[in-house]
């Protein structure tokens, strides 16, 4: 009987000391402002923000706090966030007392200038960012007949029915479809916006334009483009054409540097005149 009193006393001794001690080991240590990680996550070509720049927000937090036990995490997270480039932040320590810093930056999907000069990015969330100096993102230009300015909250780019639509709206539609499909990413280096609404694209590779016409069948029109670069380029070559009209349902419009280059494209039909020889040929 003795001998169970015993066991029982010694395990329920191991049992209070294990857990005294793992209370105290979940006890955070007194918050370190010299061991702090920060991670910034973002485009490697459209870093906006620096390591440094997060550090000395984060340090005027450390130099303002009245011990070492405090310091407002959430206070620091609602700083960084409102640096225009970042979408958003977490700050949170370990046992230890270490700090660590993630951030995530904004995507920008465009850059717009508009009549007056002025210029902002559209991110892949819609927003406008303002410019960040000498730290240029290699993204689509946009230009042209565009009057609105950058607004934090504008009234437009929000999918309001209500809201008077802005052409602002047609090219975040446009930038949005580019954005999400590698080729034309990696294609369409410029749109110009005319007084009409109409949209230019102006590809990387080329000499023409394409005349897109309104930001409406986006899609369609796109894939008409690609069923022009898949036939008709390879057939004349891209040094031949001047303009790429595919603004009208049912056809391409080539206009050669030479002569007229008429490919139609009509369902599963492709017939290509040119205006030079007055040749048709189909197939």
């Amino acid at each position: 009987m003795k001998k169970w009193l015993k066991i029982t006393l010694g395990l329920l001794l191991v049992i209070g000391t294990g857990s005294l001690l793992a209370f105290v080991s979940s006890q955070p240590s007194k918050i370190s402002c010299y061991n702090v990680q920060i991670k910034i996550k973002g485009d490697p070509e459209a870093m906006f923000v620096s390591e440094q720049e997060i550090m000395d927000r984060f340090e005027t937090f450390c130099a303002d706090r009245t011990d070492e036990e405090s310091l407002d995490l959430k206070a620091i997270e609602k700083n960084i966030q409102q640096i225009p480039s970042v979408k958003r932040s977490n700050v949170f320590t370990n046992i230890n007392g270490a700090i660590t810093i993630d951030v995530e930056l904004k995507t920008v999907i465009g850059r717009v200038i508009n009549k007056t000069g002025d210029s902002f990015y559209i991110d892949a969330d819609g927003a406008m960012m303002p410019i960040v100096d000498h730290k240029p993102a290699r993204v689509c230009i946009v230009n042209g007949e565009i009057f609105e300015e950058y607004n934090a909250i504008p009234y437009y780019l929000n999918d309001d029915s209500l809201a008077a639509k802005s052409i602002m709206d047609d090219v975040n539609n446009m930038l949005q479809f580019i954005h999400k499909d590698e080729f034309w990413k990696a294609q369409i280096e410029q749109i110009y916006v005319t007084k009409e609404k109409k949209f230019i694209l102006i590809p990387k590779i080329g000499m023409h334009e394409i005349m897109f016409g309104e930001a409406d069948h986006i899609a369609g029109k796109f894939k008409k483009l690609e069923l022009f670069y898949q036939s008709g380029v390879n057939r004349v070559g891209w040094e031949k054409y001047e303009m790429i009209d595919i603004q009208y349902k049912g056809q391409i419009v080539g206009i050669g540097q030479d002569a007229a280059i008429v490919p139609v494209v009509a369902d599963s039909m492709v017939a290509e005149v040119n205006n030079n020889n007055g040749q048709t040929e189909q197939q």
